[in-house]
This record gives structure tokens, C-alpha cells and sequence, in this order.
């Protein structure tokens, strides 16, 4: 979830399922999002935390680039 602000976008989650068999979550009890904002384009960067397909019993984490123009 991205919460829209002037100046100042809040990246509050970030769902990843099944990306390359990677599944995680960033919030704010868990991995890390950031928002931004500059020359008509989002961006959320991050890492999330969560298992992949093929080992789902061993913890892993991800590093995601996420960008929309607006």
C-alpha cells in the first residue's frame, strides 16, 4: 500500500507473491520499504522478508525495485 502525500509518499506495505518463486512481505513490522517521488515517477524500494517455493521452511529476503509513472 503506497499512502499518497504532496511531498512525502509512505511506502506502508509491499505484498511480493510468488516473483520468481520468492513470496514476502515488507511493512512496518517486517523488511524494509521506501517511497519516492521525483519527475512524475514512483518509486518503492526495499527489501522484504518471506520463503521461496523451493525451500519454504528456510526464511529469505529480497531486495525489490518497484516503479510507476504517474
Amino acid at each position: 500500500m503506497l499512502r499518497l502525500q504532496s511531498d512525502d509518499p509512505k511506502a506502508e506495505s509491499v505484498n511480493i507473491n510468488n516473483v520468481n518463486g520468492f513470496t514476502g512481505l515488507a511493512d512496518a513490522g517486517v523488511g524494509k520499504a521506501k517511497a519516492t517521488f521525483a519527475n512524475g515517477t514512483y518509486r518503492i524500494t526495499g527489501t522484504a522478508e518471506g520463503t521461496n517455493t523451493e525451500d519454504p521452511s528456510t526464511p529469505k529476503t529480497a531486495d525489490f525495485n518497484i516503479e510507476t509513472q504517474c
